[in-house]
């Protein structure tokens, strides 16, 4: 009853094709379409002269010109059985400006589109122009390797006495967290964490509904607690602080927040698919 199939990506660098699903490297865009901008309020760091030094705050701030958005990933609904695609579309475009946004996450956007519709693809892309967040952009292009697994819910969103019962089997144990119940990493469907925050209700802007995770972004594949249940058995042997090693734990060169992960969650029900993004 609880238990939700979520398709880890498991993106690894390599070189990417323009029509197929990757992390970074290039989308198959229109060239005849405009590329999205961003001119809302940002978060941005600010340096103020004190004494004989600086204090930075972080303040809202208006770009005084509109920001590039940045190509993050590009999924087909073929390589990946968990992702949900509008009637009609089997591509999914990822895109966000690489910037903090009132919300404290990057301003994120989706775009679907038929495969076989797009002709005469973008070959050079506008680069970014205002980044105050270099973690924020995919560094290494990566290819996917799509593996479906099944998830269990956060224990604060089982109902009370599954959620008591859980208590009293595992206590501050975290292994219900790590290793029995949420894929680390970056994912499609499956359940959300909230291992930094309690539970927040991600309800659709529009009509109220509550929404389901529809895409996970992760710093990384796995980190102690869950690596022994969920880092890939294939590379397993690799020794930990190599440079092997590394480039499977951080694959992507992104960074969100600190160190953690970005949930992102739709609506299926409006036409326009809006969504909400939150960082743990």
């Amino acid at each position: 009853m609880y238990a939700r199939t979520a398709t880890r990506l498991h993106p690894r660098r390599g070189v990417p094709q323009v029509d197929g699903s990757h992390v970074g490297g290039p989308l198959l865009w229109p060239a005849d379409e405009p590329w999205p901008l961003c001119r809302e309020t940002h978060m941005t760091f600010v340096r103020t002269p004190r004494g004989a030094g600086y204090v930075t705050t972080i303040e809202p701030t208006v770009p005084d010109v509109p920001v590039n958005y940045v190509g993050v990933a590009q999924l087909r609904s073929v390589d990946v059985p968990d992702l949900w695609c509008p009637p009609g579309t089997d591509l999914l475009q990822v895109l966000w400006c690489p910037n903090i946004h009132l919300d404290g996450c990057p301003a994120v956007r989706l775009r679907w589109r038929k495969l076989t519709e797009v002709a005469g693809p973008l070959l050079d892309p506008p680069v970014p122009n205002v980044v105050e967040f270099e973690e924020y952009l995919p560094r290494y292009p990566c290819v996917i390797h799509p593996e479906q697994v099944v998830e269990f819910p956060f224990h604060q969103e089982l109902p009370p006495d599954l959620e008591a019962a859980v208590g009293q089997r595992f206590g501050e144990d975290p292994d219900y967290q790590y290793v029995l119940s949420i894929a680390p990493g970056w994912k499609v469907g499956g359940w959300a964490s909230w291992h930094s925050t309690d539970i927040g209700p991600m309800d659709c802007p529009r009509c109220a509904v509550r929404m389901p995770l529809f895409l996970s972004i992760d710093s990384c594949e796995w980190d102690g607690g869950s690596g022994p249940r969920w880092r890939p058995v294939e590379e397993r042997h690799l020794a930990d602080g190599t440079p092997e090693c590394s480039a499977t734990y951080e694959p992507t060169g992104i960074v969100v927040g600190r160190f953690g992960l970005l949930n992102v969650f739709v609506c299926r029900t409006c036409p326009d698919a809006p969504l909400r993004a939150n960082i743990q």
